[in-house]
């Protein structure tokens, strides 16, 4: 089990939390490893990430980005490939996704491959929506620098909007209370692969090799 335990700047809140976490794990007979226990501090690797609550950042290794930026690259030029890559594929895709806010909609294409086919053995063919989600990851990774913004929320009660997020057989995307306005998911995806492969040319040029 891993937990990330979080407190106010310039106050002892994160020392008497871990510590309090520290007890509940020895009632319950969970022993804490101390050698990878880490902090208190304002910048920490946590799950493959390294979070800097100072720059409101949250990064990527660049290791793992240069790493990811071969993958794809590699990934245009298959037209087939077994289940077990598919499967390595998706995973380090999702787990970057984590810190790519747009990143989880231009997956779902790779997921629906990896489902059709379940755990068959045998060669996947890659099809043309495959690869247009691998098209778009390759645009984006190469003018990405691997940091992401920590959102900061206010805490003016007046400018929270609430928003309902659903997927049915015709739409999906959010609900805004009181605004009444709803996103057609599919038309707007429509809409963001129509600019990458129309203005960005190394997406052009991925999506015509694939």
């Amino acid at each position: 089990m891993i937990f990330l335990v979080i407190g106010v700047p310039g106050t002892e809140d994160s020392r008497l939390a871990v510590r309090k976490l520290q007890n509940v794990l020895d009632r319950l007979g969970f022993p804490v490893v101390m050698e990878k226990l880490e902090g208190p501090s304002t910048k920490l690797m946590f799950l493959g990430f390294e979070i800097d609550t100072v720059a409101m950042e949250v990064r990527l290794p660049q290791a793992k980005l240069a790493e990811l930026k071969e993958l794809i690259q590699h990934w245009c030029e298959r037209k087939v490939c077994t289940i077990r890559e598919l499967e390595s594929l998706v995973g380090k895709l999702a787990h970057a996704a984590q810190v790519v806010q747009p990143g989880k909609t231009f997956l779902r294409r790779m997921f629906e491959t990896k489902a059709a086919r379940g755990r068959s053995k045998g060669m996947v063919r890659l099809n043309l929506g495959f690869h247009s989600d691998v098209a778009w990851w390759a645009v984006f990774l190469e003018s990405w620098n691997g940091t992401s913004m920590i959102e900061r929320r206010s805490s003016d009660k007046g400018g929270v909007v609430q928003i309902w997020t659903g997927v049915g057989g015709v739409e999906c995307g959010p609900l805004v209370k009181k605004s009444g306005f709803r996103w057609d998911g599919r038309s707007c995806r429509r809409e963001v692969e129509k600019e990458l492969t129309e203005k960005a040319s190394p997406c052009k040029n991925c999506y015509r090799s694939c």
